[in-house]
């Protein structure tokens, strides 16, 4: 049977939501969005509308020249709120929908096209998937086809990747991150590149700013500047100093400048291109409460992307508000960034190395494999619970004492 797709009740619209403490950057974003959508950077044609209630009535609407848009730049830049602050300023011209994935896992690795076209095909309504990799390609393709989609790509290794979940019409927009250009799509689409550097002094002063205080900034703006510097401009790193300030109103700006400039010392030896970024987390990290920083260390164990307080509270053997005050630490001192619902959190990309780094060097093998021992028994007995409430399984009561022997 050939897969089918249901009329979705609304407009589907994965867009995450923007960032509070987004700063700078106000130039590219006006300039990209000239690139996509001023005076000859797209071309009018003529469209069936969507609308049932007019069939047969053409419409003119104009396409955008360039069907991807590419964010690069390296690792804690800001590509990813970059992208969602311009995907949401787009997304007025594609009323069809807007769509989200990541094309890379937790740890980094690669999730594969079939994968992400399963789970684009399930947010557009799609009954039945179908197994066939190409199937699934033409399958999203025909769902898009002659419609304004607007789809945000993050962390898109290479064209191999991206190809698959091009649309074939050129009514709809494709944004992705990278860290690197994407080059050798050919006709496959037309990619303007936008890469995003680090932030400027002004516009890191004002971060720290937002977080830290800005009357702290405007009675020392020379140690300001200073620490801007220490963290090399680099926004990941200013969240964390600034963050850092901000639980501690006593301290001054040049109370975190010293304490980082001689953590950077400390560090130089082992830190490449990203000593300031581990400079503040080292800084952080030895300064948190035991029963936090051992639970910022255990949650690198969390196979998936994200966490809540059931499973910190597993790791950890703790009660669920102790874990959730514990996280609630981490998530203001931005070691730890909100997931996609509340109630959950997630790591950086590169607070993820650090915090690994951390787990192996501090927490024994033994206390890992129990952490990760009481973590599988959670999820099972989660996974026993749903069953129950889905399908009305028998068997052993979600509380029942499933126990593993090692992990």
């Amino acid at each position: 049977m050939r897969p089918t797709v249901e009329a979705l009740p609304k407009i589907v619209d994965q867009l995450p939501p923007g960032g509070v403490d987004f700063v700078g950057r106000a130039d590219e974003l006006d300039t990209l969005y000239t690139w996509v959508t001023g005076p000859g950077a797209a071309i009018p044609a003529q469209l069936a509308p969507t609308d049932p209630e007019h069939p047969g009535v053409t419409r003119t609407v104009w396409l955008p020249r360039d069907r991807v848009v590419a964010i690069t730049g390296p690792v804690g830049v800001g590509r990813t709120e970059f992208a969602v602050r311009f995907a949401h300023r787009l997304a007025p011209q594609f009323p069809d929908g807007r769509l989200y994935a990541r094309l890379t896992g937790p740890r980094g690795e690669l999730i594969p096209p079939g994968d992400v076209l399963e789970s684009l095909l399930y947010a557009l309504g799609t009954v039945a998937i179908p197994s066939s990799h190409e199937e699934r390609i033409r399958l999203f393709r025909e769902h898009l086809d002659g419609k304004r989609f607007l789809l945000l790509l993050e962390d898109v290794t290479g064209t191999a990747q991206l190809r698959p979940l091009l649309p074939q019409s050129p009514t709809s927009l494709v944004v992705v991150t990278a860290v690197v250009p994407l080059t050798g799509l050919g006709r496959a689409a037309a990619v303007r590149t936008c890469a995003l550097d680090m932030l400027d002094v002004r516009a890191s002063t004002e971060l720290l700013g937002n977080l830290a205080g800005h009357t702290r900034v405007a009675c020392d703006p020379r140690a300001a500047d200073e620490l801007a510097a220490l963290c090399d401009f680099h926004p990941a790193a200013l969240r964390m100093a600034g963050a850092w300030l901000r639980a501690r109103p006593r301290y001054a700006m040049a109370d975190v400048g010293r304490r980082l400039r001689a953590e950077r010392l400390r560090l130089h030896e082992q830190a490449g291109d990203d000593l300031a970024v581990r400079a503040c987390f080292s800084l952080i990290h030895r300064e948190l409460v035991p029963s936090a920083a051992r639970l910022l260390r255990l949650l690198a164990l969390v196979p998936g992307r994200e966490f809540g307080a059931d499973a910190a509270a597993a790791l950890a053997d703790c009660g669920p508000d102790a874990a959730t005050r514990s996280l609630t630490e981490l998530r203001e001192l931005h070691l730890l960034e909100p997931g996609s619902v509340p109630g959950r959190f997630r790591f950086h990309d590169l607070v993820r190395g650090y915090v690994q780094e951390r787990l192996d060097a501090e927490e024994r093998p033994g206390e890992r494999r129990n952490a990760r021992v009481r973590l599988l028994d959670r999820y099972v007995r989660l996974a026993r619970s749903a069953e129950r409430v889905i399908v009305g399984a028998d068997g052993p009561e979600p509380d029942a004492d499933v126990r593993f022997a090692s992990a």
